[in-house]
């Protein structure tokens, strides 16, 4: 069950067992983050981790130079920091959450690829 998609296109879902999930875009990664929704809560709880977690500092610096997002929007990063290795606020890009998600996505079969190919 979804939880929550951050401004970054993170998307937390609470699978069957109550673990919670994390697809996250820019770390082409997935992951258990919790074992339950109470304890997310308490990791969100915790300003350090929702901090590192949520990128808030770097939306607050986007907004105020004028970077903005629809509602239905969120932040991708071009280019994508896997080729970067950095996130500056003017690389941020609005767009659709599905179109974020397949560009990472083939970015991560791409890169998956290339470690089994090297």
């Amino acid at each position: 069950m979804p939880l929550l998609v951050t401004a970054f296109g993170d998307i937390y879902v609470e699978t069957q067992s109550g673990e919670v999930w994390v697809v996250d875009p820019l770390q082409l990664t997935s992951e258990m983050v919790a074992g339950s929704s109470l304890e997310l809560q308490g990791l969100f709880s915790d300003p350090v981790w929702a901090a590192e977690r949520l990128l808030s500092d770097l939306i607050l610096l986007a907004e105020g130079q004028g970077k903005r997002r629809a509602a239905h929007q969120v932040f991708s990063v071009a280019p994508h920091p896997c080729f970067t290795g950095e996130i500056h606020i003017e690389h941020l890009v609005p767009v659709d959450l599905p179109i974020w998600h397949y560009i990472c996505a083939q970015l991560r079969t791409t890169s998956q690829s290339g470690q089994r190919d090297g």
